[in-house]
């Protein structure tokens, strides 16, 4: 039995950071999309022949080692948010669990998108991801990067993982 103590009324969130001292426990929670704060503006070009021949499908399931694949090059530059070594480490936890889990995977090019705007989905692209709520969902973004929109100059990719519902993860640290 699980009892939630609060102020009544008031929602009571644990997955955020100001909720949980993140500073000793990190939580990876299923059926949110994590998305990247500053993401890499390198490995495009490798990202691009991983990828791009999937952006003209809605969404595809892959083989997990694809995902785990992509999540070499993509990620936070700051590691802080988006710490893709720790979301491929749940990829293989929940193989092992649940060796029927699937993952897809959703591409979008050329998307001219601002800088700092928040998340980068599309309402579209939410509600594509949320159909599938039992599988691991990578959604990545190559947005043009033009600097006038806050980027580096260059197009780039932005990840955002969601992981299946009632799921949940927990890293410690010293």
């Amino acid at each position: 039995m699980l009892r939630v103590y609060g102020v009544r009324g008031v929602k009571i969130n644990p997955t955020r950071k100001n909720v949980l001292g993140n500073k000793f426990l990190n939580m990876i929670v299923g059926g949110v999309n994590i998305f990247v704060t500053n993401p890499l503006p390198i490995n495009t070009k490798i990202v691009n022949r991983l990828v791009e021949h999937y952006a003209s499908e809605d969404s595809v399931e892959v083989p997990a080692e694809e995902l785990l694949e992509v999540l070499k090059y993509v990620g936070d530059i700051d590691n802080i948010d988006f710490d893709s070594s720790k979301f491929s480490y749940c990829i293989s936890a929940l193989r092992e669990k649940r060796p029927t889990v699937k993952c897809r995977l959703i591409v979008r090019i050329d998307r001219n998108i601002s800088r700092g705007t928040g998340t980068l989905l599309s309402p579209t692209d939410r509600k594509l991801g949320d159909k599938f709520n039992n599988d691991i969902v990578l959604t990545l973004y190559r947005v043009l990067g033009d600097v006038e929109k806050g980027w580096y100059g260059h197009p780039l990719w932005i990840p955002n993982i969601k992981f299946p519902d009632n799921t949940c993860f927990y890293n410690t640290t010293d």
